[in-house]
């Protein structure tokens, strides 16, 4: 009878199990590592994506309300803030009148904002509490360069300024609309 040789029981060594621990820290850094980066790529991504969804909101939001607009004005004051208000016809089966505006918070920590009100009366200066039940458009917004977001020339709005997310790239709108409503007839908004 012959003897079988031995099984080798002698199980994994010091030296084998750093090597593997090794490995295993070199792999799951790499994976980590791309997992962040990744994560960062999509925060990036969707901020700058709902920056650039807010400033079109505001252009639109602008550029319906003046094209539809039979009167329109600027009040520019001495903080840096603008309030345009606009006579615009609302579409629908019939055609029903509205007051319109939009009021630029020039002196805010992060840029300022622009907000937006429709009413069936004249809309007068509002102070901050009146302010903040006008619906926010966007945050972040600044003007560009030295020029005012909002100019009127004639029957021309312009609209132009940056809107910023935390550290992302800026997204500039410069726009100008054109008021079509007909005869200039600005009663009862102002």
């Amino acid at each position: 009878m012959k003897l079988t040789a031995m099984k080798n029981d002698r199980g994994m060594g010091l030296i084998e199990l750093i090597v593997y621990s090794a490995l295993t820290v070199v792999v799951l850094s790499v994976v980590g590592g791309i997992l962040i980066t990744i994560l960062t790529v999509q925060r990036n991504v969707v901020n700058g994506a709902t920056t650039a969804e807010q400033a079109q909101l505001i252009a639109e939001t602008v550029e319906s309300g003046v094209r539809n607009a039979t009167a329109i004005q600027i009040e520019n004051f001495s903080s840096g803030d603008q309030m345009v208000t606009a006579r615009s016809a609302k579409t629908g089966s019939t055609i029903t009148w509205s007051c319109l505006a939009w009021y630029f918070t020039a002196n805010s920590v992060h840029g300022g904002n622009i907000r937006y009100l429709r009413s069936n009366s004249a809309i007068v200066t509002p102070n901050s509490s009146e302010l903040s039940n006008w619906t926010l458009l966007g945050e972040g917004v600044s003007p560009v360069s030295s020029t005012p977001v909002f100019s009127l020339a004639g029957t021309s709005l312009s609209l132009q300024f940056s809107e910023q997310v935390e550290s992302d790239p800026a997204v500039t709108i410069n726009s100008t609309s054109y008021v079509r409503g007909g005869p200039w007839k600005s009663d009862p908004c102002f």
